[in-house]
């Protein structure tokens, strides 16, 4: 016995093809005249496919509703007689049937990690055009030209782009230089498109973080200060209070305060809070200087008289 017209057969179904869609048709012959049964022995493990045993039609399963993954589907068909003309036992024959899959673009890309992208989205002020911020990837479950992303930003019309990426490879890099202080956010939707006739598009919107560089000075309110003093003032008494302010942010924006040495020391001031105060007796006018000192930052001085 044997499968007809040859142990191979080639078909293809789409991908969204419904139930009882018939797939392909194989015949087997018997040259005893013995009837015929047909069976799929292979390659059917998700139950997807379905065999007229005397027919020989393969379709679709009815129910559930098929559910078409990957390329392509190899199927092992048995065709086994009954044994009717009397051998010592039934015959089989085995043919292999390719079921190809026809994709359908049905599978918008995806960001899986958007969340994670949006965590660690962050670059440094003051950096030069092309500094690389974060690399992005997108998935899609269809299959050839219908998988495959390409990756874009979407820009205001009138807005000059901030960022750039590559459109294969999702690495995002600064278009120009950022200055925290004047902006500390940037948002931006980043698109990954497949290569369908139709394409879909997937998004992820993300806040790109600008982080602090330590490059502005502490400033006074006020670069002179004037106050009078009795010399009966008791010792440890504050009396006047500086301030200064720094434009950064978080640590370098702390500012300490420190005042110059002089002998003797008749005043000084609290690092932290900026408050002058009497450190000895006073027996004459004085007049000190104060200053603000920020990690390394350059020095800002005021002047502070009694």
């Amino acid at each position: 016995m044997t499968l007809n017209p040859s142990c191979r057969y080639r078909t293809f179904v789409s991908e969204d093809a419904g139930p009882n869609t018939l797939v392909a048709t194989v015949l087997a012959k018997d040259p005893d005249g013995d009837g015929i049964t047909y069976s799929i022995t292979a390659g059917n493990e998700e139950g997807n496919f379905v065999i007229d045993s005397q027919k020989g039609l393969i379709r679709l399963r009815s129910t559930p509703l098929p559910k078409l993954q990957g390329l392509e589907y190899i199927l092992n068909v048995t065709a086994t007689d009954d044994n009717a003309s009397g051998g010592p036992h039934p015959l089989t024959s085995t043919a292999r049937v390719v079921v190809g899959v026809d994709d359908v673009n049905n599978n918008k890309p995806i960001f899986e990690q958007c969340q994670q992208y949006r965590e660690q989205a962050s670059v440094l002020e003051n950096q030069p055009a092309g500094t690389f911020v974060l690399q992005v990837h997108a998935v899609d479950a269809d299959e050839g030209a219908n998988g495959k992303v390409k990756y874009g930003l979407m820009h205001r019309d009138s807005a000059m782009p901030a960022f750039r990426i590559h459109p294969d490879t999702g690495v995002i890099v600064t278009a120009r230089r950022f200055d925290r202080e004047r902006q500390r956010e940037y948002s931006i939707t980043v698109t990954a498109t497949d290569w369908a006739e139709e394409p879909l598009i997937g998004i992820c919107q993300l806040a790109i973080q600008i982080l602090d560089q330590n490059d502005n000075s502490p400033k006074f309110e006020n670069l002179r200060y004037e106050y009078f003093l009795r010399e009966d003032t008791l010792v440890g008494t504050s009396f006047l209070r500086v301030a200064a302010h720094d434009d950064d942010f978080g640590t370098n924006a702390a500012i300490t305060y420190s005042m110059s040495v002089e002998q003797p020391e008749y005043l000084r001031v609290n690092p932290v809070t900026g408050w002058v105060y009497v450190n000895q007796p006073i027996s004459q006018v004085t007049c000190g200087s104060v200053s603000t000192k920020l990690m390394n930052k350059s020095l800002q001085s005021a002047s502070v008289c009694d």
